[in-house]
């Protein structure tokens, strides 16, 4: 899937997954310690070595890892690691954890508990940010008709690549139980115009209530 990741996700969004990653970076300072967790094939990654922040790109596929690697005019200013997830030891706290598009990879059981994993890597005040499928809608018909566009991208990568089969996530629970707090929840409408069923959600270690 490495070399049509980007194209399908460009078609299946209008670009706005690609878009809801690189606007992550006005989160990021000079200096700030940041770590991509599933970081994939990068689209994200020069946007935020921009900020002057010192990114750390994890991922379990190699493959991934080199395309990522691939995107940036200079390689060496970010540190890449094919790693697993859980098996990570950073050498000090991270004060920014993202999550695009990787915590869906695992099952209703796993989920918790990888999101708890990452929660563990933040310094006091540190934020995780998930970019993701926005949570379920209120009314029946919203949440019907949101399932039905999740499928298509649920179906392809749990046939080809053994992702979990589940339900649209919302991470707020699980988020509140690893301890932290939800910030923002800034939700992006697919090709520019559609519904809102995409999202950037920040949440807090040691932050002040939402």
């Amino acid at each position: 899937m490495a070399r049509v990741y980007e194209a399908l996700a460009w078609l299946y969004s209008g670009g706005q997954i690609a878009r809801l990653k690189q606007d992550q970076a006005h989160c990021f300072e000079p200096g700030s310690r940041i770590l991509y967790a599933g970081v994939g094939p990068g689209d994200e990654l020069a946007s935020a070595v921009a900020t002057g922040a010192t990114i750390t790109a994890l991922d379990s596929s190699a493959r991934m890892l080199v395309r990522a690697r691939s995107r940036l005019q200079q390689p060496d200013s970010v540190r890449f690691l094919c790693e697993d997830v859980l098996s990570h030891e950073p050498v000090e706290p991270y004060d920014v954890v993202v999550a695009n598009f990787f915590l869906n990879v695992f099952s209703m059981e796993d989920m918790p508990r990888v999101l708890a994993r990452l929660a563990g890597y933040l310094s006091p005040g540190g934020t995780l940010l998930v970019g993701d499928f926005a949570p379920p809608g209120q009314s029946l018909v919203e949440r019907w008709v949101q399932r039905a566009y999740y499928l298509p991208p649920l179906l392809l990568f749990h046939l080809l690549t053994q992702n979990a089969w589940h339900p649209l996530y919302d991470y707020e629970p699980a988020a509140r139980q690893a301890g932290l707090v939800p910030i923002a929840h800034d939700k992006v409408r697919i090709f520019g115009f559609g519904p809102r069923w995409l999202s950037n959600q920040s949440f807090g270690k040691g932050h002040g209530t939402f």
